[in-house]
């Protein structure tokens, strides 16, 4: 916008001037700065292009990439929960409800002897529980696991009628 400013005011010192020298040397000026506003309006208008391509070529990747993404998160839905094979039996169901309590994480031993099973065969059965998504399985400082109830047990022990 300076540039035209500049315009303006060479314009109206050329209808002041009366000196052909000096009228001759204004309108130089003058051509020289339109040739330079031409030259910015040509690079503007490459640009414009050059972005309107981009646009349509963009617009052109979405749905790939949309698609590409359901895809993911697809494989990211199998990932975190991973089919289970077998309903969990009445074991698994006593472990689970073991659980249930708010931010319960409670000690692999203690999950054993209140269900009255060895640790060794606790620690299967609770591998299996947390493969299939119920329980979580927390790591301590004392190097003893601890386990809580996922969403998905949650889900499980209320519709089944379990919670409370």
């Amino acid at each position: 916008m300076g540039a035209i400013k500049d315009l303006v005011d060479l314009v109206t010192k050329l209808s002041d001037s009366v000196q052909d020298r000096k009228f001759a040397a204004e309108l130089r000026e003058i051509q020289r700065m339109i040739g330079s506003i031409l030259s910015e309006h040509a690079e503007l208008h490459e640009s414009r292009i050059a972005l309107m391509t981009d646009n349509e070529k963009l617009k052109k990747d979405i749905p790939a990439l949309k698609a590409r993404i359901s895809e993911l998160e697809k494989e990211n839905f199998k990932l975190l929960d991973p089919p289970n094979t077998a309903p969990p039996s009445e074991e698994d169901i006593a472990l689970m409800r073991l659980l249930v309590h708010p931010n319960a994480k409670i000690a692999a031993s203690s999950l054993a002897k209140s269900l009255n099973v060895s640790l060794p065969l606790f620690d299967y059965k609770a591998d299996l529980l947390r493969s299939a998504g119920f329980i979580y399985v927390h790591h301590n400082g004392d190097f003893e696991l601890r386990y809580s109830l996922s969403k998905k047990g949650q889900k499980f022990l209320f519709e089944k009628g379990l919670l409370g």
